[in-house]
């Protein structure tokens, strides 16, 4: 039991660094987006400076190949902070459920009542935020295609948007929800002991 104790305080405290990180994100894009706002996105980014990398697909573009408006500039740095406010934003949440499911298990009571209420939640978290990244991934290539074509130096180009959905998050989410079933018979058992006693 004392392991268990050992083991969910540091993973606790690796969490809490988590959440304190993704908070700090979020604060970060906050900033840039405000900053941006005040004194123009053209003068926060150098254009030619830009390196865009769509998802994971590994598709680099060269920024002298396109040419932004500043309004054009603005949106794309606006949708940059916004996406990544959102994805640090459910990152904390997932931390946040992380630190609730640990906080028995540090007492070394894994069989507390709401454990597996817990992990019921962490299990749609993973389908929700599976469903968000795939979707945010879209209309990211999206936007990222359409700029190409509305603003190449090189004339008129061709392109297509490949997207493979990434299904790993119904995997986790089954585990979770697996996990979830299990505790929950484990805290029906502590339930009957502790009534016995």
């Amino acid at each position: 039991m004392e392991d268990l104790k050992k083991t969910a305080k540091g993973i606790d405290i690796v969490f809490n660094i988590l959440s304190k990180i993704c908070i700090a994100m979020l604060i970060l894009f906050a900033v840039i987006a405000l900053i941006g706002l005040i004194i123009g996105f053209d003068k926060l980014v150098d254009q030619n400076s830009l390196n865009i990398v769509a998802g994971g697909s590994g598709l680099m573009i060269d920024p002298g190949d396109l040419v932004f408006s500043v309004m054009e500039l603005r949106t794309a740095v606006l949708m940059m902070c916004a996406g990544g406010a959102i994805i640090m934003a459910a990152a904390w949440y997932g931390t946040r459920l992380v630190r609730k499911i640990l906080a028995p298990m540090k007492d070394g009571l894994p069989f507390s009542e709401g454990v597996s209420a817990n992990l019921k939640k962490l299990g749609w978290y993973s389908i929700a935020c599976g469903v968000l990244f795939n979707v945010l991934d879209l209309i990211g290539k999206g936007m990222l295609a359409k700029a190409l074509i509305a603003s190449s130096a090189a004339g008129p180009v061709s392109y297509s948007v490949q997207h493979n959905i990434d299904l790993t998050f119904i995997l986790t989410a089954f585990v979770f929800f697996l996990c979830s079933y299990i505790i929950r018979y484990g805290e029906e058992l502590q339930r009957l002991s502790d009534e016995t006693v």
